[in-house]
């Protein structure tokens, strides 16, 4: 390989100019047609992957929010909104992702069109570890 030819970058050579935090390819969270939930562990296996320190977690994570999810960032006091806990409790609490909300989805499980029996016992355990 000549030095005419670009390499891609490794992630922690990635650097943005917004305070020399790594570029984190992050597309914006739409609560319409997202899962909160999936959304925060694709976030946190990013932010991980890319090396962002956890510090700057509600900074980057702010950036991606839209819609109710942004007023939940937006409503925080502000000494919570650099408390990535805190956000993303507040964040669970109000896409209704809680023991309780699970609970509910475990006890009001039935077999849904064209589910399979597997299916169904998959989405009671993962019900059962939330």
């Amino acid at each position: 390989m000549d030095s005419s030819e670009s390499r891609p970058a490794s992630p922690a050579s990635i650097q943005s100019s917004l305070n020399g935090l790594p570029h984190m390819p992050m597309e914006h969270f739409d609560d319409r047609t997202e899962n909160m939930e999936v959304d925060l562990v694709r976030f946190e296996e990013v932010a991980r992957f890319y090396g962002l320190p956890e510090e700057k977690w509600c900074f980057r994570l702010s950036q991606c929010l839209r819609g109710k999810a942004y007023e939940v960032y937006s409503k925080l006091p502000s000494g919570q909104r650099e408390d990535y806990a805190a956000l993303k409790q507040a964040l669970l609490v109000q896409f209704e992702l809680t023991a309780e909300s699970y609970h509910k989805k475990f006890r009001g499980s039935r077999l849904e069109r064209r589910e399979t029996y597997g299916n169904l016992c998959e989405r009671l355990d993962k019900y059962l570890i939330r």
